[in-house]
């Protein structure tokens, strides 16, 4: 629950638009997470980091398929 608080309402900093738990997943997933440090980093949607990975939309659907089958707890 409090990973949910400091995480779940997020916007890109790209386009402005809100951010759903698979982003925000995706984000910290590629990104990595801050353990018990403040995380002030922008995140980006999904359009905005197949951009910054150059990856299709294609990979990043099947990645996030992928971890949530790994038993992810981002997921």
């Amino acid at each position: 629950e409090e990973l949910a608080k400091k995480y779940f309402n997020r916007k890109c900093s790209e386009c402005g638009k809100k951010l759903n738990p698979t982003e925000v997943a995706m984000f910290l997933k590629m990104f990595g997470r801050y353990e018990n440090q403040i995380d002030d980093r922008d995140f980006l949607c999904k359009k905005h980091i197949c951009e910054n990975l150059q990856i299709t939309t294609k990979e990043y659907d099947k990645k996030a398929i992928e971890f949530s089958e790994q038993g992810c707890n981002l997921f």
